[in-house]
Protein backbone atom coordinates (compact mmCIF):
# COMPACT_ATOMS: atom_id res chain seq x y z
CA UNK A 1 0.00 0.00 0.00
CA UNK A 2 1.56 2.99 -0.67
CA UNK A 3 1.06 5.82 1.84
CA UNK A 4 -0.11 9.06 -0.80
CA UNK A 5 1.00 11.63 1.86
CA UNK A 6 4.61 10.61 1.41
CA UNK A 7 7.36 12.12 -1.11
CA UNK A 8 7.87 9.51 -3.93
CA UNK A 9 11.56 9.00 -2.94
CA UNK A 10 10.73 8.04 0.83
CA UNK A 11 8.49 5.14 -0.62
CA UNK A 12 10.29 1.90 -0.32
CA UNK A 13 9.14 -1.48 -2.23
CA UNK A 14 10.95 -4.26 -0.80
CA UNK A 15 8.54 -7.05 -2.65
CA UNK A 16 6.64 -7.88 -5.24
CA UNK A 17 3.43 -10.51 -6.04
CA UNK A 18 4.01 -12.73 -9.05
CA UNK A 19 1.68 -16.02 -9.83
CA UNK A 20 3.90 -19.07 -10.22
CA UNK A 21 2.82 -22.13 -11.55
CA UNK A 22 4.07 -25.58 -10.93
CA UNK A 23 4.35 -27.99 -13.68
CA UNK A 24 5.47 -31.83 -14.57
CA UNK A 25 4.93 -32.75 -11.25
CA UNK A 26 6.01 -35.94 -10.41
CA UNK A 27 3.24 -38.39 -9.07
CA UNK A 28 4.60 -39.11 -5.64
CA UNK A 29 5.33 -35.49 -5.75
CA UNK A 30 1.72 -34.17 -6.41
CA UNK A 31 1.31 -32.93 -2.63
CA UNK A 32 -0.15 -29.37 -1.60
CA UNK A 33 1.94 -29.47 1.19
CA UNK A 34 4.87 -30.30 -0.32
CA UNK A 35 4.78 -27.98 -3.26
CA UNK A 36 3.91 -25.27 -0.50
CA UNK A 37 6.85 -25.99 1.12
CA UNK A 38 8.67 -25.15 -2.34
CA UNK A 39 7.30 -22.38 -3.12
CA UNK A 40 7.79 -21.09 0.50
CA UNK A 41 11.52 -21.62 -0.73
CA UNK A 42 11.01 -18.65 -2.76
CA UNK A 43 8.80 -16.22 -0.79
CA UNK A 44 5.39 -15.96 1.59
CA UNK A 45 2.87 -18.02 -0.24
CA UNK A 46 -0.56 -15.86 -0.22
CA UNK A 47 -2.68 -18.36 -2.42
CA UNK A 48 -2.32 -22.26 -4.02
CA UNK A 49 -4.28 -23.81 -6.35
CA UNK A 50 -4.73 -26.86 -7.91
CA UNK A 51 -6.06 -26.82 -11.20
CA UNK A 52 -7.20 -29.92 -13.55
CA UNK A 53 -8.07 -28.76 -17.27
CA UNK A 54 -8.30 -29.58 -20.56
CA UNK A 55 -6.47 -27.84 -23.14
CA UNK A 56 -6.10 -28.75 -26.66
CA UNK A 57 -7.49 -32.23 -25.90
CA UNK A 58 -4.69 -32.67 -23.09
CA UNK A 59 -5.44 -33.19 -19.75
CA UNK A 60 -2.94 -30.87 -17.57
CA UNK A 61 -2.67 -31.02 -13.88
CA UNK A 62 -0.35 -28.20 -12.20
CA UNK A 63 -0.63 -25.95 -9.23
CA UNK A 64 -1.00 -21.84 -9.61
CA UNK A 65 -0.07 -19.76 -6.65
CA UNK A 66 0.45 -16.26 -5.17
CA UNK A 67 3.75 -15.71 -4.00
CA UNK A 68 5.16 -12.68 -2.59
CA UNK A 69 9.49 -12.29 -3.55
CA UNK A 70 11.61 -9.96 -1.49
CA UNK A 71 12.52 -8.00 -4.17
CA UNK A 72 16.49 -7.35 -2.98
CA UNK A 73 17.17 -10.83 -3.08
CA UNK A 74 18.62 -13.05 -6.25
CA UNK A 75 15.88 -15.26 -7.46
CA UNK A 76 17.61 -18.56 -8.17
CA UNK A 77 17.42 -21.00 -11.24
CA UNK A 78 16.88 -23.67 -9.53
CA UNK A 79 15.48 -25.07 -6.29
CA UNK A 80 17.02 -28.57 -4.59
CA UNK A 81 14.70 -30.96 -2.77
CA UNK A 82 14.23 -34.68 -1.99
CA UNK A 83 12.32 -37.08 -2.54
CA UNK A 84 10.34 -39.23 -0.35
CA UNK A 85 13.14 -41.99 -1.10
CA UNK A 86 15.71 -39.70 -0.18
CA UNK A 87 17.20 -38.97 -3.48
CA UNK A 88 17.78 -34.97 -4.54
CA UNK A 89 15.93 -33.85 -7.45
CA UNK A 90 16.33 -30.12 -9.23
CA UNK A 91 13.06 -28.08 -9.77
CA UNK A 92 13.88 -25.58 -12.54
CA UNK A 93 12.61 -21.76 -12.41
CA UNK A 94 11.55 -20.39 -15.99
CA UNK A 95 10.34 -16.89 -16.45
CA UNK A 96 7.69 -15.70 -19.26
CA UNK A 97 5.58 -12.77 -19.98
CA UNK A 98 2.32 -12.17 -21.25
CA UNK A 99 2.56 -9.05 -23.25
CA UNK A 100 -1.40 -9.40 -23.61
CA UNK A 101 -1.87 -8.93 -19.86
CA UNK A 102 1.21 -7.22 -18.99
CA UNK A 103 1.61 -10.23 -16.49
CA UNK A 104 4.64 -12.09 -15.84
CA UNK A 105 4.95 -15.89 -14.47
CA UNK A 106 7.77 -17.47 -12.77
CA UNK A 107 7.15 -21.24 -14.41
CA UNK A 108 8.97 -24.29 -11.84
CA UNK A 109 9.22 -27.77 -13.47
CA UNK A 110 9.33 -30.49 -11.70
Amino acid sequence: MVDSGKSIKDWHFASTDFWVQVHAIPDELLDHQLVSRLLRMLGSTTRIMFITEVRSGQRLQYYRACITLDIKKPLTATLQIRRRNGDKHSVDIRGIGDKKFGAVYLILVA
